[in-house]
């Protein structure tokens, strides 16, 4: 019965143990599946940051093709007035003066959204730099993270091992201790029979000679 309950109870302590590497398995995949979700939040997000800065930049060169456009009509009415009359002449000249005006302010307005194109990519790199600091960090973390619950792990499957050894060690006493207890009393029979039968050899004369007496008074009596 002992031996049975000691097999029940390894069993048990296996399926627990059996169940503890369940969960732990399953807190890993969760953990996966927690970090390829921030992986992907993180390429959204990514991408909407490029998106957002090639908007600005298509935004920045159309304002300047819009000034360009704006002072070419100029120029084809500067060119058609000198064809039609002279009198447009002076038209045509202060037409041509402002020219340099809007084209000195469409250089302004497209070094100005360089510079801020610039400032830009300089941000998007910066950012990129610190989020691939934040990953390594998040990575190293998370390495030092398992290696602890793997040290854990290892620990109290030592543990574990250890306390099955002291079982098996405890079973083995019990038996050899229950062992030796029917070996003393098969010896205790053993040596009550023996002396059963030294008292049979011993008594048996005097035991034969009482019946023989009895026998002969029961024969005189009748």
């Amino acid at each position: 019965i002992s031996s049975e309950i000691g097999k029940f109870r390894m069993r048990a302590e296996e399926d627990e143990h059996r169940k503890e590497l369940e969960k732990e398995k399953e807190k890993e995949k969760l953990a996966a599946s927690k970090e390829k979700e921030r992986k992907k939040q993180r390429e959204m997000e990514r991408m909407s940051v490029t998106s957002k800065s090639g908007s600005s930049s298509t935004a920045g060169t159309s304002s300047s093709g819009a000034t360009a456009t704006s002072s070419t009509p100029a120029t084809d009415g500067a060119d058609m007035s000198d064809k039609t009359d002279k009198e447009s002449v002076t038209v045509v000249i202060k037409d041509t003066a402002k020219e340099p005006k809007e084209s000195a302010s469409s250089t302004g307005r497209k070094e100005s959204s360089s510079a801020i194109e610039i400032t830009q990519k300089d941000r998007r790199s910066d950012s990129k730099e610190t989020r691939r600091r934040r990953s390594k960090s998040r990575s190293k973390d998370r390495e030092r993270e398992r290696e602890r619950e793997l040290r854990e792990l290892r620990d109290k499957e030592r543990e574990r091992e250890r306390d099955r050894e002291r079982e098996r060690e405890r079973e083995r006493e019990r038996n050899e201790m229950r062992e030796r207890e029917r070996n003393e009393m098969r010896e205790r029979e053993r040596e009550r029979e023996r002396e059963r039968e030294r008292e049979d050899k011993l008594l048996k004369p005097a035991r034969d000679t009482w019946r023989e007496k009895e026998m002969e008074d029961e024969l005189r009596d009748r």
